[in-house]
């Protein structure tokens, strides 16, 4: 009898701290999923939403700007020289990481900025030598640039060691792998605050839209408004570029697709571009995340074959109606 109870005791004994043991292992499951979700997925997803959101709306105010439907952060350079910025961090081997009070943030990060930074001196500077101040001057000259800066990026990758090499390349195609909110204690309210100027900027932006001669009709001076805006602009794009790389495409098609959809007054089409633009580039997050299982193809390859398909597929159409 003794013996049966000692049996019994220890039977009970093992499922009790089996269950004991399984209720820590689903907690501990748990915790991990906490973990995952607040420190990797939610912070992935905004800063997808508002990259989206804030190169589409550069996109939209670029174009609107220079009243050429081909202005992007990509033509105008801004996102060339910060690969070229990025890029020379890299090759020179300064990645670290730097921390300002709460903040923290990549040494890769800042050479971005700094080269989306020069690009815009160096338009604007050609811009008073030349004494041309016509939009069309500051496209062509940020096209040329964006050349003169393509091929320094390939000096570069040249010159490169395998390793170095190959974080150029994977930085180059776009990236959205952060840990962590500390990048995006900075990004949201500067995003915030430009996104809330320009859209009180809307009338400005569509009477320069309209021609200078039209704007100054209307007692505006459009060379300074235009170069402040674009300015302002530029540095929005600075930071998204410089966190994220150089993501392709979005500040050229969606604001295409919501202009034929809305039209091109950015009274109407100003807040559907800003969100279309972030739900976009989630979506295009979650297909770069799932399109092969186990590897997270760089979204900078998925924006591409997306944009590149639907310009494609506009030529077609084009063709036809022709």
């Amino acid at each position: 009898m003794q013996k049966m109870i000692f049996f019994i005791g220890g039977i009970v004994g093992i499922i009790l701290s089996v269950i004991f043991r399984e209720g820590e292992w689903l907690s501990f499951q748990q915790e991990i999923k906490d973990i995952i979700f607040w420190q990797i997925r939610l912070p992935r997803m905004l800063l997808s939403f508002i990259c989206g959101s804030s190169l589409s709306m550069a996109g939209l105010i670029f174009q609107s700007l220079f009243r050429n439907d081909l202005a992007s952060p990509y033509t105008l350079g801004v996102a060339s020289g910060a690969s070229f910025g990025a890029s020379l961090f890299l090759w020179a081997g300064l990645s670290f990481t730097l921390h300002w009070g709460f903040l923290s943030f990549d040494t890769i990060t800042l050479g971005a900025f700094l080269g989306s930074m020069l690009c815009v001196f160096i338009i604007l500077s050609l811009s008073k030598i030349k004494n041309n101040k016509s939009p069309h001057f500051l496209i062509l000259a940020g096209v040329m640039i964006s050349f003169l800066f393509s091929s320094a990026i390939m000096l570069l990758q040249f010159l490169s060691k395998e390793m170095g090499l190959q974080k150029m390349i994977y930085w180059l195609m776009g990236d959205l792998n952060i840990v962590g909110m500390d990048a995006l204690y900075l990004l949201y309210p500067v995003t915030i605050i430009i996104m809330t100027y320009i859209f009180f900027k809307r009338d400005l932006i569509n009477i320069l839209s309209m021609g200078d001669r039209f704007a100054k009709s209307k007692g505006i001076d459009a060379t300074i408004e235009r170069r402040k805006i674009f300015i302002i602009i530029s540095i929005l794009v600075a930071f998204m570029v410089s966190l994220c790389g150089p993501i392709g495409f979005v500040g050229l098609m969606v604001p295409h697709i919501i202009k034929k959809k809305f039209g091109a007054n950015l009274k109407e089409c100003f807040l559907p571009a800003v969100w279309a633009g972030g739900f976009f580039l989630v979506w295009c997050d979650f297909i770069s995340r799932n399109i092969f299982s186990g590897i997270s193809v760089p979204i900078g390859v998925v924006t591409s074959f997306i944009g590149g398909g639907f310009f494609l597929f506009l030529l077609l159409q084009r063709e036809k109606s022709s």
